[in-house]
């Protein structure tokens, strides 16, 4: 194979990859524990990007059972992005 040819097929594939890295970019996925007490969204990179908890799990100012929550969507979130990737192969 040429040279140039292969230049032209390394161009190609970093296009490719900056296409897709801007594809795992732009997902958002969101999971909840507790029936929806705890949210959690994240981002194509696994960064969670917000945390929404509702009002009531203030008012028993449980904070053993928040972080049970918080942990949970965290977790189930990741889980489903792993499964996901594991399809995908």
């Amino acid at each position: 194979m040429e040279v140039s040819a292969l230049q032209q097929m390394l161009s190609r594939f970093r296009q490719l990859q900056e296409d897709l890295q801007r594809q795992v970019n732009s997902v958002t996925v969101e999971a909840s524990a507790g029936g929806g007490m705890v949210t959690v969204k994240m981002n194509g990179q696994k960064q969670i990007v917000d945390i929404r908890i509702e009002p009531d799990v203030f008012a028993g100012k449980d904070q053993e059972m928040l972080q049970d929550l918080v942990r949970a969507a965290v977790n189930e979130r990741r889980g489903a992005s792993r499964m996901k990737e594991l399809a995908n192969q």
